[in-house]
C-alpha cells in the first residue's frame, strides 16, 4: 500500500500587490492549498519501500567476475579472388552484416594466402578449478587455435574437449599455474518467472559487462 504524508498550516500567505477578492472560491481555499498540494504530489509519486527496492549486484559481481572469460579463437581460411565477404563462425552476428554490406558495395577483396585469421570472440565461464570452461558452440566451430582471457589479464591456450550444435555448447579445457575460480551452480527448479536475473559476459574483450 502506498504511503502518503501531508502537513497541515493554518494559512497561506500571496506576495504583496496579488489580490483574489474578486475569486471568492480560490479566496475561501487559501487556507486548504497548502495540504492539497502536498497530498496530490504525493499521490503522483508514492513513496518506495525500502524493501521494493532494485537489488545491489555489486557484490554478486565481485565474486563472479574472475569466473567470466574471454574466449578469441584463430582459424586457416583460405580466401581467393571470388572471396567478396569475410568468414564467420556459423551464427555470428557479424556474418549477415558483413555480408550484406559487401554485396551493395559490390567490392571483392584482393588474392590472399592462406593462413591463421581473428575468426571470432565470445563469453565462457570456469566450471572447475582444474580448468574446464563453457562457452558456446558457434564461438568455437572451425577454430584451429582457442585462446581464454581471464579477468587479471591472464592468457591461456585451450582445448576443445567437448562441443554440440544442437545445444549451441562447447567445453574448453586450459591447464592454469594456479586453480581458478569456478561459478556456483544453482537450482533450477526453483527458479521462479519474476526473479532477478543478472548477465555477465567479456565477448569482445574489452573488459566484463554486467
Amino acid at each position: 500500500m502506498a504511503k502518503y504524508v501531508a502537513t497541515r498550516t493554518d494559512a497561506w500567505s500571496f506576495p504583496k500587490g496579488l489580490d483574489f477578492s474578486g475569486f471568492g472560491f480560490l479566496t475561501r481555499m487559501q487556507q486548504f492549498w497548502p495540504v492539497f498540494w502536498v497530498v496530490l504530489f504525493l499521490q503522483a509519486t508514492p513513496i518506495l519501500a525500502a524493501d521494493s527496492m532494485p537489488p545491489d549486484f555489486a557484490d554478486l559481481s565481485e565474486r563472479l567476475l574472475p569466473s567470466v572469460v574471454n574466449i578469441a579463437t584463430t582459424q586457416e581460411v583460405q580466401i581467393g579472388p571470388g572471396q567478396a565477404v569475410p568468414q564467420f563462425p556459423p551464427g555470428s552476428p557479424f556474418e549477415e552484416f558483413f555480408k550484406e554490406f559487401f554485396e551493395k558495395r559490390g567490392e571483392k577483396p584482393q588474392e590472399r594466402k592462406s593462413g591463421p585469421r581473428p575468426r571470432s570472440l565470445g563469453s565462457g565461464f570456469v566450471i572447475s578449478s582444474d580448468g574446464f570452461i563453457v562457452t558456446n558452440n558457434h564461438v568455437i566451430a572451425g577454430a584451429a587455435e582457442v585462446v581464454v582471457t581471464f579477468a587479471d589479464d591472464i592468457t591461456l591456450k585451450a582445448e576443445i574437449v567437448g562441443k554440440d550444435p544442437k545445444t549451441d555448447l562447447a567445453v574448453l579445457k586450459v591447464d592454469p599455474e594456479q586453480p581458478l575460480i569456478p561459478v556456483e551452480w544453482g537450482d533450477s527448479d526453483g527458479v521462479r518467472v519474476g526473479n532477478w536475473v543478472v548477465a555477465i559476459g567479456n565477448p569482445f574483450g574489452l573488459g566484463n559487462t554486467v
